[in-house]
């Protein structure tokens, strides 16, 4: 498995013409894409907005709104950096509890 997929194997990619996530059925690019895109390119912004832009002009004639609007959605999110990886909390086991 690619070292970049982080927490799941499933591909977050997008579905076209709607342009969700194949895989939560978030706006693409979802949270996971975004992470595991992150990390691909070695956190390097510069990388991250050129594959962006690359996607954000295949998906303009496809999704209605305005050139800032797909701005935001494609690229925008870049300019804030990084994605924190999610929390994961494990689970609080009780004395009571089998296994504990």
């Amino acid at each position: 498995m690619d070292e970049w997929r982080l927490e799941t194997s499933d591909l977050h990619l997008p579905l076209r013409p709607s342009w969700r996530c194949c895989d939560d059925g978030m706006d693409w690019p979802c949270a996971v894409y975004k992470r595991r895109l992150w990390l691909r390119s070695s956190f390097r912004q510069e990388r991250v907005a050129r594959w962006m832009t690359r996607w954000m002009r295949q998906a303009r004639p496809e999704l209605d709104g305005s050139a800032e609007v797909l701005f935001a959605r494609f690229v925008g999110w870049v300019l804030a950096g990084p994605l924190p990886l999610p929390l994961v909390v494990p689970p609080v086991r009780f004395g009571n509890e089998p296994g504990a």
